[in-house]
């Protein structure tokens, strides 16, 4: 199966203010700026702060999969995400009915597009391992520069049926699920291709997050 997800704009050098009272300093993640600085500061903090995951977890999916342990951290950073996708204005497939691609049709197709929050951080979503810190450095870079962009190298998902089984016992609420027949359920959709990009940018909204950063008014 292939997913298309929205590119985010987040051009330009406009001034933003970053919070106090960050968390982070709990994951051993650098602070970030105290007062309003420009974006330009803000791509570098943040650039610190996703190789700082990667120096105290080894990988950005275990920096997740430590942060969001238990179903109650799940659900928050569900809603969290949530709060910053415009579900009325973008056609989610939702179902978990996915169609499958067939090789000889990839790039004749139209991608599918997936609500964030149903990618998953766990060890059952790829069969390739963890992405290479460098490889994630560099998306880092791409995403807080030119935002998330995969229109032109769509990814390619599969639902591992014990991936599944594993996130069914989270029991985890999504706003979608009491409107769909048979839902996708959050964190469920493993990668064929793609699983840096993604990890890469739940990394980032992570770490935002946690510092309380607005992204709808910062970058996104």
């Amino acid at each position: 199966m292939s997913a298309g997800d929205a590119n985010s704009d987040m051009g330009g050098d406009e001034v933003m203010s970053v919070p106090d009272g960050s968390v982070n300093h709990a994951w051993g993640l650098d602070q970030p700026p105290q007062q309003s600085k420009t974006k330009a500061d803000f791509v570098t903090y943040m650039i610190g702060a996703v190789s700082g995951a990667l120096k105290n977890y080894g990988s950005v999916g275990a920096f997740l999969r430590q942060r969001f342990q238990d179903p109650g951290s799940k659900q928050e950073f569900l809603n969290a995400i949530n709060s910053l996708v415009n579900m009325e204005q973008t056609n989610f497939a939702l179902n978990s009915d996915l169609p499958v691609s067939k090789p000889d049709l990839i790039g004749a197709e139209a991608p599918l597009r997936l609500h964030l929050a149903c990618f998953s951080f766990s060890v059952l979503a790829s069969q390739k391992g963890e992405p290479e810190d460098g490889v994630v450095k560099m998306l880092a870079e791409q995403i807080l520069h030119d935002g998330f962009v995969s229109s032109g190298d769509p990814l390619f998902v599969s639902c591992p049926a014990e991936l599944l089984a594993e996130v069914s016992q989270d029991k985890l609420k999504a706003p979608w699920m009491t409107n769909v027949g048979n839902p996708l359920h959050p964190f469920s959709i493993g990668y064929v291709k793609g699983q840096a990009r993604i990890l890469t940018l739940l990394t980032i909204l992570t770490i935002g997050l946690d510092d309380k950063v607005d992204f709808n008014e910062a970058w996104l």
